[in-house]
């Protein structure tokens, strides 16, 4: 049907989206430890490039959660067309 067509590349990207944040989450907490090693932060240039990669790290990982809070008004928004269109007997 049209509704869930049109739903469907907005629940793939949020799909997507999911994945991407967890995978910038895990390499965000390994990058935390190993900032966390003295013999790491001993190392001031090897310090410098995993703050560098933290901060890179953490705008993705905001970039992301915002393309996610807007995808997940246009699912509610698909969501309460479903549900009207079943309640009027349509789907």
């Amino acid at each position: 049907n049209k509704l869930s067509r049109e739903f469907k590349p907005h629940q793939d990207a949020y799909v997507k989206c999911e994945a991407a944040l967890e995978k910038l989450i895990g390499r965000q907490s390994e990058v935390e430890g190993l900032l966390a090693l003295p013999e790491v932060y001993a190392d001031q240039g090897k310090t410098s490039e995993l703050l560098a990669e933290f901060s890179r790290l953490g705008n993705e990982t905001d970039r992301i959660m915002e393309e996610m809070e807007k995808l997940e008004g246009v699912l509610a928004e698909f969501e309460a067309r479903k549900q009207e269109l079943q309640e009027m007997g349509g789907e």
